[in-house]
């Protein structure tokens, strides 16, 4: 069950692949929210649920410089090698790279909310809160998921 404001990219895209890994499902409940980076926590789930009044929202993310007196790092470069990382990650996870359009294109300090219909358009919802889980001889296939033998 996930509630969260988000945080790190890299840290959510690592959390996501290990979920993933581990074939365990995400869910938001209703009055929760999962934003900012969390989506990307979020579809790193196998089944993944959201109630009818959970929020889940995306926006720019924002290269933080380092208090360290280390090199000048090219700020641009970095966001855009994250940027890639982030839709090849989406794509691994069969999600539409839409979703990240939509991150993209919304401000740092704004956020854009999807709807239900989008979730599930985008297919950032694979299943219905409170369905069950599938057990794992039953999992969906998703595009770029790697299988065990």
């Amino acid at each position: 069950m996930l509630n969260s404001p988000g945080g790190s990219v890299t840290d959510a895209l690592a959390m996501g692949r290990l979920i993933r890994e581990k074939r365990f499902a995400t869910e938001v409940g209703a009055g929760k929210y999962c934003v900012s980076s969390c989506p990307l926590v979020f579809a790193g789930g196998v089944d993944r649920r959201a109630a009818e009044k959970a929020t889940i929202g995306v926006h720019q993310m924002t290269v933080m410089r380092s208090a360290s007196n280390g090199p000048p790092r090219d700020e641009m470069s970095v966001a855009q090698n994250i940027s890639a990382r982030c839709q090849r990650y989406l794509g691994d996870m069969g999600v539409s790279l839409q979703v990240w359009v939509h991150a993209m294109e919304t401000p740092h300090d704004r956020l854009f909310v999807f709807k239900t219909d989008e979730l599930k358009s985008l297919n950032l919802v694979t299943a219905a809160a409170g369905a069950p889980v599938n057990s794992p001889k039953t999992l969906p296939n998703h595009p770029g998921e790697r299988r065990d033998p």
